[in-house]
């Protein structure tokens, strides 16, 4: 059993095991799993018990061993998908092809037991049968069981990644957008990452002038869509902004400072606020009471900063000039928030 303080260790080195060309999705979701270490604890423990009678005796002890069964379980979490129906059947064969091929590679990359050069088909094989007793419904409820634990870590995920791109969008430096990534991609490592992308279902999916936080736009992927098509048209329209604006990082205030990242971009007469949620699991517990969850926390402008008129990217409205930005009212439907003089 691990201990919480190892859960956050955990959940960002699984990060390892997915590509950084494609699935930021499922690291972004897998973050939020340092968050509540106790919920995750309890439930593999669960599982674990649950699915004992799928394992496979051997006189070394059960396969899989206890560190494989945790990958295991963080690789489902990592690539379920938002929208998973444990009734779905075709969604089900896709799911255990993918996941059968990703334990094959993560089995030999890992050389504790099986390798490339001298593979152990029998041990590989025990540990995919035990795999796909998840999938299969020979575990009577696990699947059901897992989406209901997963589903408040997915949303923070979701949130996160959205943060993700803001930050990728805003930061010093040229953002890098991989084919398949506009939307939301769960993808794990190779052959995974590999999967034929759809740009015709892609191309037909229609981008949203205002950016809303919640439903289906969230859901199926649209809002991300939305947010870099709007953030690449401030980057046409304010080239310099982005290549050669300062960075100025911005202080917090308030009861819920902690889950914050803001900072300014400046550029001769053009300026920039963006901030982004953290801790996102918590913060999506309040999501319906924003403005008591935000409560008093603002973000504080730098007196050159304070005079000018901003408008929202999500939206288009003005924002008040002068003095901080209160948190509330800005967060109250997306979990960030980029203003542009």
């Amino acid at each position: 059993m691990l201990h919480r303080r190892e859960v956050a260790r955990h959940a960002l080195s699984a990060t390892s095991t997915h590509d950084t060309k494609r699935g930021e999705d499922a690291r972004a979701l897998l973050y939020t799993l340092s968050e509540a270490p106790d919920v995750w604890i309890e439930a593999v423990a669960r599982w674990r018990q649950a699915l004992r009678p799928f394992t496979t005796g051997t006189a070394k002890g059960p396969v899989p061993d206890a560190r494989t069964e945790w990958l295991i379980f963080q690789a489902l979490a990592g690539m379920l998908p938002v929208n998973f129906d444990p009734e779905d059947q075709a969604s089900l064969t896709d799911l255990k092809a993918r996941f059968s091929a990703y334990i094959e590679k993560a089995l030999r990359e890992a050389k504790l037991h099986s390798n490339w050069s001298a593979p152990d088909l029998g041990y590989e094989q025990a540990v995919k049968d035990y795999a796909e007793s998840m999938l299969n419904g020979r575990a009577d409820g696990f699947l059901r069981d897992f989406r209901n634990v997963l589903a408040p870590f997915a949303a923070a995920g979701l949130r996160n990644s959205l943060c993700q791109t803001v930050l990728k969008l805003t930061c010093p430096g040229i953002p890098d957008i991989y084919n398949g990534a506009e939307l939301f991609d769960f993808s794990l490592v190779d052959p995974d990452n590999r999967r034929p992308i759809d740009i015709a279902a892609l191309s037909r999916m229609p981008i949203p002038k205002i950016l809303h936080g919640g439903g289906a736009a969230l859901r199926d992927g649209s809002l991300k869509l939305g947010l870099i098509a709007a953030m690449l048209g401030e980057r046409k329209r304010l080239p310099a902004l982005f290549a050669e604006g300062d960075y100025i990082p911005l202080s917090v205030s308030g009861v819920r400072s902690q889950h914050l990242l803001a900072f300014a971009r400046r550029h001769e007469g053009h300026a920039m606020i963006v901030i982004v949620t953290r801790l996102p699991y918590q913060a999506c517990e309040a999501a319906e009471d924003a403005e008591t969850f935000w409560a008093n926390t603002a973000v504080h402008l730098p007196e050159n900063h304070a005079s000018h008129a901003y408008r929202s990217l999500s939206d288009g409205a003005e924002l008040p000039s002068g003095g901080p930005l209160r948190i509330g009212p800005l967060l109250h439907d997306l979990p960030f928030a980029v203003v542009i003089s």
